[in-house]
C-alpha cells in the first residue's frame, strides 16, 4: 500500500471507506491548500489532513464531514 497512498491516508481511511458502504461527493478546487485552510478553520474537527494517493496519476485531496455524517471529498493541485 505504501506505493500508492501516503501513510496519512493509510492511517485515516483505508480501513474506515469501503465499497458499497457510502457515497463521497468529490468537489475539486484550484488551490487546495487555501481551500484546505478555509474549510479548516471554519470546521476543525470535521476537516481530515491533506492526503496522497498515486495509482494512475498523481491526486491530493481532503475529506469534510458535512452536519449529516456524509463524506465530502475536495480534491486539487
Amino acid at each position: 500500500m505504501d506505493e500508492h497512498f501516503d501513510k496519512i491516508y493509510i492511517k485515516n481511511f483505508s480501513s474506515k471507506v469501503r465499497v458499497g458502504n457510502s457515497i463521497i461527493l468529490n468537489l475539486q478546487t484550484d488551490d487546495l491548500n487555501v481551500e484546505h485552510q478555509r474549510l479548516s478553520a471554519k470546521y476543525k474537527d470535521e476537516v481530515s489532513e491533506i492526503m496522497y494517493i498515486n495509482f494512475m496519476f498523481p491526486y491530493y485531496f481532503f475529506m469534510v464531514r458535512d452536519p449529516d455524517g456524509n463524506l465530502i471529498e475536495i480534491a486539487g493541485a
